[in-house]
């Protein structure tokens, strides 16, 4: 008869055979050591930028490593003599292993087995399914019974753009896709990063210097196109997230600007309709297929203006941010029902809203995201509003905030604090990166260096509105001079409306442009105050000076559509006492600035004349065009290529010129007659971003004589980039379960 242990010790012997073959201790260890390693892999993913799929891949692994650990354990047992299988002469049973026994070590290989297959599961789960480490947001998946889940998500060294901010980002509805731009050594970049498998690929690429890249991005419904504002133009594209040539969907029609700042950012109607804030802050819809353009009629103050539109739900009411200051602090929250023209006030303090179709609005307010509950068709508010997220990085001056949301409530945002608080300031840099903030007063604008280099000429300009809405010569400014060695500042002009001054070749004289009993005109008087003002023309519309001939004889000056930085050129006698201009070039309504060379044989200037061959007259790319002076008809040659530029200045040479990018950079070109004007590669002589003019579009920056110095003016919070910085966004899955369980609920 075949002995039988008792069922009793089974159990009992089993386990003293685990602690005698160091099973038991082989498992204790390899926890211990798991739980450790999984703690410092949470922290160096993040620190050292590795894909999100690292920590799944590390726990992965060490689950798969823990039976065959324990399997190891049982088989093999490590000796002074080494390592030697287990044999049958250590069992308790005088080397017969009991029937029992082996019963319970084939149960032992069937757990091992078992913890093996789970981890097989997993893993299939994990790589093979569709929602890894980042699951896709659904309606099932967010349920209300999950809580946030938040993790870092690198995006990588990322420079500041001119508005402060890191990067423009959106997430697509599904929540799968995230669209961001990023600045880093010298190359603008729209990148898609998939959540799901974590693969990131780059949709646009360019230059800094081309200063056309996307921003202010959204997802179309079905998440397949980004819609974007593109830089240095009120031009709206479409970019296909599978990727392909940008779509121009309307030109020249915004955005909304105030004092160089920028506003609003394009929402969608449908897959074939947005909607956006035009030049003069109406909200505009634009059907894609036809083109055709409708302006919604709600109710706009004078100075107001209603940017960030977005449409809540499936319509028909619409989302939009009310600013009724050059900051969104002061903003409100508005909503237009677009079937029957109704419009509501929903919140007296926020700014750049979303709608999610569980009910909630959420709203910027400072740097914190909150949030409120809405209900019924009639959009109402219920309950209070509260703060879900507190340092959300933002510029309180255009609403631009780094933030986005999915159609069920994931939330990806970058962390930081106003990116634009502070008063601009003017700042003078050398070559070897000293800079000094000047004293001029923050409405200093147009500078120009005198030919010694010792002093400054400058519009103060006293109100901007004038320039666009019927000026008058209380409004306008006058002429100043500023002593660099001193900081001391002196008026030039005392009547009229004076603005842009500029310097003869000797710096005794000053000429500028002047709006006095309803007339425009150019004058010219002695910098060093002496005498009296002499008229050199007068004109029914704005003129200004450009640039005078290194002779002194001959100034070019601009005549026409002064807030686009003028529609013609003209030529005139600074000998003759009573001379007459004559037309030099005529343009559209995209000329801006015009420079003579140090040899007088050139003049340099910036156009869209080259890309408007499609019959676009309001082509925004502008180009640098050299022609030969004065007989400006003899040749033509092109020194950037569609870079948006403006203010060619040529250096002491002639042979190349410096330019400001809309990005808000100062580059240097060549353009050299010895070689036929042949195109180069622009250099990046300061990452400034400097500020433009709001009116005029002339950047505000001067190069001094020797070439030394460079002198900009920027907002306190948009100051140079210093260096990029390593950026995590934080991913929070569920966010919108969060948001439900903080709210109060309505009485």
């Amino acid at each position: 008869m075949q002995f039988q242990a008792p069922v009793h010790n089974t159990m009992s012997k089993l386990f003293d055979e685990l602690k005698r073959r160091k099973v038991v201790r082989v498992a204790s260890v390899y926890a211990v050591v798991a739980w450790l390693l999984i703690q410092v892999t949470n922290n160096i993913v993040p620190a050292l930028q590795l894909p999100a799929w690292a920590t799944t891949l590390i726990v992965v692994l060490l689950l798969i490593g823990f039976p065959i650990a324990l399997v190891l354990a049982w088989a093999f047992e490590v000796s002074p003599d080494g390592v030697h299988r287990q044999g049958a002469a250590d069992a308790p049973w005088g080397g017969q292993i009991p029937v029992a026994q082996t019963a319970n070590t084939k149960l032992l290989y069937a757990t091992f087995a078992l913890v093996l297959v789970v981890a097989i599961f997993q893993i299939a789960e994990r790589f093979m399914g569709d929602g890894p480490t980042t699951p896709t947001p659904s309606g099932s998946q967010l349920s209300a019974g999950l809580s946030p889940l938040r993790s870092a998500l690198p995006l990588g060294d990322l420079e500041r753009f001119g508005s402060g901010l890191r990067s423009h980002i959106a997430l697509s509805p599904d929540g799968r896709w995230l669209a961001y731009t990023a600045r880093f050594n010298g190359a603008i970049t729209l990148e898609l990063r998939d959540l799901v498998t974590g693969e990131t690929r780059t949709l646009v690429e360019e230059s800094v210097a081309q200063s056309t890249f996307p921003y202010n991005l959204s997802f179309s419904p079905t998440g397949e196109q980004i819609l974007s504002y593109v830089n240095g133009s009120g031009d709206i594209h479409v970019i296909p997230r599978a990727g392909g040539s940008r779509q121009a969907l309307a030109v020249n029609t915004g955005p909304y600007s105030v004092s160089g700042s920028f506003y609003g950012a394009p929402g969608w109607l449908s897959e074939d309709s947005i909607v956006f804030t035009n030049s003069g802050g109406v909200l505009q819809t634009l059907h894609i297929p036809t083109g055709d353009i409708v302006t919604l009629d709600i109710p706009k103050v004078d100075g107001e203006a209603n940017i960030y539109p977005r449409l809540m739900g499936d319509g028909p009411w619409l989302l939009y941010t009310v600013l009724t200051s050059e900051s969104v602090t002061s903003a409100r929250l508005d909503a237009f029902n677009m079937d029957t023209g109704e419009t509501r006030k929903l919140m007296a303090d926020g700014f750049n809203g979303h709608f999610l179709r569980t009910g909630l609005l959420v709203f910027m307010r400072d740097n914190g995201l909150w949030a409120v509950r809405v209900e019924g068709q009639q959009m109402q508010i219920k309950g209070g509003e509260r703060l879900i997220e507190d340092r959300i990085e933002a510029n309180l001056t255009r609403g631009h905030a780094s933030y986005a949301l999915s159609t069920d409530g994931r939330l990806v945002y970058l962390e930081g604090n106003d990116v634009a608080s502070g008063d601009p300031r003017w700042v003078l840099s050398s070559r070897n990166g000293e800079r000094q903030t000047l004293n001029l007063p923050d409405n200093a604008h147009h500078p120009v260096f005198s030919p010694d280099g010792r002093q400054l000429a400058v519009t103060i300009r006293q109100d901007v509105s004038a320039l666009g809405t019927g000026p008058n010569e209380n409004t306008l400014g006058y002429v100043a001079l500023y002593q660099l060695d001193d900081g001391s500042l002196t008026r030039r002009s005392f009547t009229g409306a004076a603005f842009r001054p500029k310097w003869t070749p000797d710096g005794k004289q000053l000429v500028y442009g002047m709006f006095m009993d309803n007339a425009w005109g150019l004058w010219i008087t002695a910098a060093d105050g002496s005498g009296q003002p002499r008229q050199l023309l007068t004109a029914t519309e704005p003129v200004w000076p450009e640039s005078i001939t290194p002779d002194g004889g001959g100034l070019i000056y601009g005549i026409g559509v002064f807030t686009r930085g003028g529609g013609r050129l003209h030529l005139l006698s600074l000998l003759e006492s009573a001379a007459t201009g004559l037309p030099l070039l005529e343009f559209g309504e995209r000329q801006i600035g015009a420079a003579i060379s140090p040899d007088g044989r050139f003049i340099a200037y910036t156009s869209n004349e080259l890309n408007r061959g499609n019959g676009d007259e309001q082509a925004s790319a502008r180009d640098i065009i050299v022609r030969p002076f004065p007989n400006v008809n003899d040749g033509q040659w092109q020194i950037t290529s569609s870079t948006s530029v403006a203010n060619a200045v040529w250096d002491s040479s002639g042979k190349s010129l410096y330019f400001w990018s809309v990005s808000g950079d100062i580059y240097r070109v060549p353009a050299d007659p010895e070689n036929g004007f042949r195109q180069g590669t622009p250099e990046l002589v300061f990452d400034s971003t400097l500020q433009q003019s709001s009116t005029s579009q002339v950047p505000m920056f001067a190069v001094s004589p020797d070439e030394q110095l460079f002198l900009y003016r920027e907002l306190a919070a948009e100051r140079a980039v210093i260096a990029a910085e390593t950026t995590l966004a934080v991913l929070v899955d569920n966010w919108a379960e969060k948001v439900r369980q903080l709210l109060p609920v309505a009485n």
